[in-house]
């Protein structure tokens, strides 16, 4: 006999015949949240209601629910087509009809509704061309734009369309241009984040924002070398012992050289200076101060005395004594 199952609490859900379809096999955790949640939502749920039914990013619910419109399953309503910010009436002539021809081209529609949830306003024309020529121009992916421009806004607070082209064309410049790359530096940057606060008390810095430079050193600190504050710590110590004051590029060039020696841990590095203190050379002795000589007394008679034998060849007693 066949089990037979019933629903205690709930609601009526219309779903797109799945059962043994590629689409059933295929769907990601993702996807089916997502579903689930368009479905409950009477299929009227935009990217961002999804993304707050479903706890998931805009990023990987807009990525599920493009899934589902290319496979047909789900359709767009017609007023949901023509986007607010590329309203044609509106477009001018030159880069802005191209813009428009590279997101058909490409897709980028449902890119560029993350984006424009994602900083919580409308695109205009100048700020879309923007995003389009950073995945056309500069090549990076719709990933890498959504996922580094949830990272400017979530974690770094900055929402800005110039901001996101500054950020992604000096990642691009440095190598960071994959998917790959960009999550890597992404984790990277939110631990050297989770440190930050150490670091600020550690250098007195108080409210002041860590320079883009500064950043990249903790990055390296706690990343690239896997150091923790203790051993910052350390370095802050010889930092302060040797520039006589705190700076965090100073402090740099000395876990630097730690790190190029192998060092690991805050006990590797307190063995390193013991024995660099024990090994130094001792300080040369300054020669002993020769005594100062005795000062000379000086007795007026004698001297007059002996200024008359040197003019008259005799002594003062017989200067008044006539010559035979």
């Amino acid at each position: 006999m066949a089990q037979r199952y019933e629903l205690k609490t709930g609601v009526t859900l219309r779903l797109p015949p799945l059962a043994g379809t590629p689409l059933l096999r295929d769907a990601s955790a993702d996807d089916l949240r997502v579903l689930l949640a368009l479905a409950e939502s009477g299929y009227t749920a935009g990217v961002e209601a999804l993304s707050r039914a479903t706890g998931l990013t805009l990023t990987r619910t807009a990525a599920a629910l493009e899934k589902w419109l290319e496979s047909g399953a789900v359709a767009a309503r017609e007023e949901d087509t023509k986007p607010p910010y590329l309203v044609s009436d509106e477009l001018p002539r030159g880069r802005a009809l191209d813009d428009a021809r590279v997101i058909s081209e490409k897709k980028l529609r449902g890119c560029l509704d993350t984006c424009a949830l994602l900083l919580k306003k409308q695109l205009n024309p100048s700020e879309v061309g923007i995003l389009v020529a950073l995945v056309n121009d500069l090549g990076v992916s719709e990933y890498y734009l959504t996922t580094l421009l949830t990272h400017c806004a979530e974690t770094l607070g900055v929402r800005g369309v110039k901001y996101l082209e500054k950020t992604a064309v000096s990642l691009c410049d440095r190598g960071i241009r994959s998917d790959a790359a960009l999550d890597e530096y992404i984790r990277a940057s939110e631990n050297a984040r989770a440190h930050e606060g150490a670091v600020r008390r550690l250098y007195g810095l108080g409210a002041r924002e860590l320079t883009p430079t500064e950043h990249e050193c903790l990055i390296r600190w706690f990343n690239a070398y896997g150091y923790d504050m203790e051993v910052v710590g350390l370095a802050y110590d010889r930092t302060v012992a040797s520039a006589n004051k705190v700076n965090i590029r100073y402090t740099d060039k000395i876990l630097a050289d730690w790190h190029r020696l192998g060092l690991k841990t805050a006990a590797e590095v307190e063995d390193y200076l013991r024995r660099e203190s024990e090994n130094a050379p001792a300080p040369k002795r300054k020669p002993a101060a020769k005594p100062a000589k005795a000062p000379v007394s000086f007795d007026t008679a004698a001297f007059f005395e002996s200024a008359l034998k040197r003019s008259y060849g005799e002594t003062p007693a017989n200067a008044d004594t006539p010559k035979k």
